[in-house]
């Protein structure tokens, strides 16, 4: 999934400095993605350094995506898919928020609906690995594996190195008692996944 989320804003600000006075910031400098791995609390510095901005623009589409993703890092979902719902209200072009959004319904366990913004990712950009991964994964967990293996295969067509990937097609082409195609799809991601060479280990000579 869209990872390292990538650093925009001012070179000499950190991030933690940065949410905790996001309301006196312009749009220039906080129209950037939250960054991974900071502290439960620093997310909360950054959900309401947002929440300032908002209050004074409430339209603001990039505010609320980046809040939306602080929320994510504090397991916020359901408020986090809020946000998400207000920024493509505002600014419906913005694939990163459908896109996030789609994760956040994931780990809600809301597949269908998950599936559906992935889908809207991939119309508009058709070489997004990561949102045809999502969407694959989301049709596993709704009972289509052949569905799954077909989006899998456009993965690993688009990134050759998709680990992740290999080990998914690899489980679906076992349930659907192809252990040759499995095993090789194992054998592939053995080096880099546990659970792949455990698999490879188990099922295959």
């Amino acid at each position: 999934m869209k990872q390292p989320l990538l650093l925009l804003f001012a070179l000499f600000l950190s991030f933690a400095a940065y949410a905790q006075n996001a309301q006196n910031m312009t749009a220039t400098y906080y129209n950037y993605s939250v960054p991974k791995g900071l502290t439960a609390a620093d997310y909360k510095r950054a959900v309401k350094g947002y929440s300032d901005v908002l209050a004074k623009n409430p339209k603001d589409a990039n505010a609320y995506v980046n809040r939306a993703k602080a929320k994510l890092e504090l397991k916020q979902y359901e408020d986090a898919i809020k946000d998400f719902n207000s920024a493509i209200k505002y600014k419906p072009t913005d694939m990163d928020a459908v896109y996030n959004r789609g994760i956040a319904k994931i780990v809600l366990g809301d597949f269908r609906n998950a599936l559906a913004d992935m889908s809207k990712v991939i119309k508009a950009k058709p070489q997004d690995a990561d949102a045809y991964f999502s969407r694959a994964y989301s049709k596993m967990n709704m009972n289509n594996p052949k569905g799954a293996v077909q989006d899998y295969n456009i993965v690993l067509k688009i990134d050759s190195t998709y680990t992740e990937a290999y080990y998914y097609r690899g489980v679906l082409n076992s349930q659907l008692n192809k252990e040759k195609e499995a095993c090789a799809d194992w054998q592939k991601a053995a080096a880099f996944d546990d659970r792949a060479a455990k698999m490879l280990k188990k099922h295959c000579k």
